[in-house]
């Protein structure tokens, strides 16, 4: 029984973390042109939810480390 339950912890850490992962990578601020620096950074310091995708981010990474734990 505690097999399961971990499998079920796992996998469903492994869809929430995705799910995370790409949201705060679909917020993350972009730059028009990739390759000028100054023009990102600026963007991203004008940027409210700069800190808010890195935390979606982070903790679907976090997530999906935990699903490698548990399977």
């Amino acid at each position: 029984m505690a097999d399961r339950t971990l499998l079920r912890i796992g996998s469903l850490s492994a869809i929430i973390g995705s799910i995370l992962s790409l949201v705060g990578n679909i917020l993350f601020p972009r730059a028009d042109d990739p390759t000028n620096v100054t023009a990102f950074l600026e963007k991203a310091a004008d940027s409210s939810i700069w800190v808010g995708a890195h935390i979606g981010i982070l903790v679907g990474v976090l997530l999906t480390t935990g699903e490698l734990v548990a399977l």
